[in-house]
């Protein structure tokens, strides 16, 4: 067993459903290849099917990176 923190994952004092799982796995790497493969393992862990857990992951990487763009977008635009 290992945790990687990442200063991103949100740690509950119960177990997550599984929009909360998807939120904290996007968040682990910004790299495809590697939120791939660990998506597949959790998935294939927790039973859930992997082509759709990963598909979801990666909405959500991409739903972050859109706000992070916009939020960097406006403090430029406020100096």
């Amino acid at each position: 067993f290992s945790v990687i923190d990442t200063n991103r994952s949100t740690f509950l004092n119960r177990p997550a459903n599984h929009k909360e799982c998807i939120q904290n796995l996007s968040r682990l790497s910004h790299h495809r290849d590697i939120l791939q493969f660990l998506s597949a393992a959790y998935a294939r862990h927790a039973g859930w099917d992997i082509a759709l857990t990963q598909a979801e992951i990666e909405q959500a990487v991409c739903r972050f990176e859109r706000k992070r763009a916009m939020r960097r977008l406006f403090k430029r635009k406020k100096s």
